[in-house]
């Protein structure tokens, strides 16, 4: 068995069970204190990628987890771009390492939400579930089936020294429930706040057709009709994922949410602060006034709402496509088949500054620096390998795992460039597929050096000045509401939000005028506005008390 590098770089194993050992004998788990202690704030240089920036600096003795094997269960959401496979080199890495084998239940991504609810609803579940987020375990947080992640953050040294050293207590205190505690561990962390989802625009175009860079929604507006003179059969703003994708990043200029980002549909007012419902507000018009306008004159493509992301992708490599609301990233797959599919060798698809709305905010969006979620089974704390359950669970946030599980093994899957920077060995290869590296379910912690491995100077640089102009934005602060408050709130809050998604698209498309705006606001007070605006800003005014 090899033996564990991680004591190498800091947050031996050895050192845990001790800590574990002593916190069972002498001590109470006491999140009040763990939250309190939680005011650490990031260093000056901590957005800058380094490869030596380790988040331990004690040297220990090499250990193993354990003598006898381990076996832990996880639920994961099988992905069909690197469909599960059970030799995967991170979970036999990760067996070899730490005597633990990882068993998975794969369900494909598909079946996922259905199945995590199944297993939810009978108790019976694996003591990891994956991909999950607050809005998923709120509900049951009275029964008692989850683990309060927070109970235990003073017994997993490495997940501590991480949040703390990042700052992350804005964003898991914006997880807490009625009781105070948050119970979801965060995945797929980052060092900085990064939405790779974002806006690609042909940056050949710009040039061809003497158009200026946007850098504002009128702007947008105004470089698509030059390139629709120039291109009078295609849409120049297009969009796939449906309509909630699109409305989520430009409702941001606008400084409302929608889409995906709408949440309750409420928004916090820092200078009352109160929560107001947003779907009617003088800044969600004119954005849906905006969408109008780009519709009617065929600037946004008529199929926005529909698209399918194999026909979108197509039409990107062929050339019908000015400006994307895509990830970032996906400019390298059209790169490499654009040039000879669209027959233009300059054909050249890049990430642009996300433009700024009437009164000056970005259409950037608001994000966490982590981007998905665990939680765990409450059960994995009656049984006798507990201690060592959570000396595993927190070593996916030492160095050695957020090296291990991103970019694999040097010389193997990755080299260290002369700068110090890791890169894969083979740019063209796809690790995540093929070994497990670097995926959705199974990364808690990314290697700082992960986002500018596989991405351009030009995409490095443009991330670089995003941070520094603060294009990204914390998310809302959350509501808490106790289980009788969350009853009350859905029974108004789904049908409310389904009729919001049907209005958005209504007034786009010009089946409904903007001269019934106050038919619209009177159906949504019917359907429970007022009711929940009371009842969210008086769970806010007792949450604050």
């Amino acid at each position: 068995m090899k033996k564990m590098k991680w004591f190498k770089k800091g947050g031996a194993l050895i050192l845990v069970l001790v800590m574990l050992a002593l916190t069972a004998c002498g001590t109470k788990n006491n999140d009040t204190e763990q939250a309190d202690s939680g005011t650490s704030q990031p260093d000056t240089n901590d957005n800058q990628d380094s490869s030596n920036d380790d988040t331990n600096t004690e040297q220990q003795e090499e250990a193993t987890l354990g003598d006898k094997p381990l076996t832990f269960t996880m639920l994961y959401e099988d992905n069909a771009n690197y469909p599960y496979k059970e030799d995967w080199f991170v979970l036999t890495e990760i067996k070899e390492r730490l005597n633990v084998d990882l068993k998975l239940e794969a369900v494909p991504g598909s079946d996922y939400a259905a199945r995590r609810t199944v297993v939810f609803n009978s108790g019976e579940m694996p003591d990891i579930i994956s991909k999950t987020f607050n809005s998923d375990i709120s509900s049951y947080i009275s029964s008692g089936l989850f683990l309060p992640i927070s109970d235990y953050v003073d017994r997993m040294p490495n997940y501590k020294a991480f949040i703390d050293k990042y700052d992350y207590h804005p964003d898991l205190d914006n997880a807490r429930e009625i009781d105070g505690k948050y119970y979801m561990l965060p995945i797929n962390c980052n060092t900085q706040r990064i939405n790779s989802h974002g806006w690609l625009i042909r940056m050949d175009q710009l040039d061809e057709y003497g158009i200026k860079m946007p850098t504002t929604m009128e702007e947008v507006y105004e470089a698509c009709k030059t390139w629709k003179e120039h291109n009078p059969d295609a849409y120049p703003m297009t969009n796939r994922f449906g309509s909630p994708n699109i409305l989520s990043k430009i409702s941001q200029a606008f400084n409302t949410n929608a889409g995906w980002n709408i949440g309750n549909m409420f928004r916090y007012q820092e200078d009352n602060d109160n929560f107001e419902f947003v779907p009617t507000s003088d800044a969600y018009k004119e954005m849906l006034m905006w969408f109008n306008k780009m519709y009617q004159e065929e600037l946004l493509d008529v199929e926005f709402t529909t698209l399918d992301s194999t026909v979108y992708e197509e039409r990107a490599k062929n050339g019908e496509q000015f400006i994307m609301i895509d990830w970032i990233g996906n400019e390298n797959r059209y790169n490499r088949d654009g040039p000879t599919q669209s027959g233009n060798e300059n054909f050249n698809i890049q990430p642009m500054m996300p433009p700024k709305g009437p009164w000056g905010h970005y259409s950037g969006g608001e994000v966490a620096k982590y981007e998905q979620g665990w939680v765990i089974n409450a059960a994995v704390a009656k049984r006798e390998d507990f201690p060592e359950f959570l000396a595993f669970i927190d070593w996916f946030y030492s160095d050695e795992a957020a090296e291990l599980l991103t970019f694999g093994i040097e010389g193997e899957t990755f080299k260290v460039l002369e700068d110090g920077r890791k890169e894969y060995m083979d740019l063209d290869f796809d690790y995540t597929a093929e070994y497990g590296i670097n995926q959705n379910c199974l990364t808690p912690r990314r290697d700082n050096d992960q986002f500018a491995s596989n991405k351009t100077k030009f995409v490095v640089d443009l991330f670089a000045e995003m941070n520094e102009k603060g294009v990204f934005k914390p998310n809302q602060p959350s509501i808490i509401l106790s289980d009788m408050e969350k009853e009350e709130e859905g029974f108004y809050r789904s049908t409310l939000n389904d009729y919001i998604n049907q209005m958005n698209e209504r007034f786009i498309f010009g089946v409904e005028s903007f001269d019934n705006w106050d038919a619209f606001v009177a159906e949504c007070e019917a359907k429970g506005r007022n009711e929940l605006h009371e009842l969210y800003n008086k769970a806010w005014e007792k949450q604050n008390q």
